[in-house]
């Protein structure tokens, strides 16, 4: 699987991905119908995960945000349920006010990421989305100013 990967400077930047029809639904109960795959490495601890469902009702996956305590690196991912096949998929994390960033997107069939910042003592946004194209997805997230470390 090839990701494209690619640095974003400020928020804006990330906001420019804005994400036209957002659909979230809590997942916390619903990881166990796609777990988390552990591709952020040992050490890290999933602190967030959201369901990715679209406004319609259809699952398309689900948004893991991840942090390692030891060396204060954050991880997200976005992991494509089983099935539904390769489907565009973004996830991507900044520093809360700039300062920098990363982000994976592309048309993937199990998962876009992981894309790692260092985060420790600062604060960061996380952002995804999931199906449709770069310019409107399907499901899509964005938490700004969150998960502090």
């Amino acid at each position: 699987m090839t990701n494209t990967r690619r640095r974003i400077g400020t928020l804006a930047g990330g906001l420019a991905l804005a994400l036209a029809a957002v659909a979230l639904t809590p997942g916390a109960a619903n990881a166990a119908s796609n777990p988390y795959n552990g591709v952020c490495g040992a050490g890290y601890a999933v602190i967030d995960h959201l369901k990715m469902t679209t406004v319609g009702g259809t699952y398309l996956g689900d948004a893991y945000l991840t942090f390692n305590s030891s060396n204060g690196y954050n991880c997200s991912t976005m992991q494509i349920t089983p099935g539904v096949g390769t489907i565009y998929a973004m996830t991507a994390l900044l520093l809360t006010g700039g300062g920098g960033g990363e982000r994976d997107a592309g048309y993937f069939s199990s998962y876009a990421g992981p894309v790692y910042l260092y985060a420790k003592n600062r604060c960061i946004d996380w952002s995804g989305g999931i199906g449709g194209d770069s310019g409107n997805s399907l499901a899509g997230h964005f938490i700004g100013n969150s998960h502090c470390g």
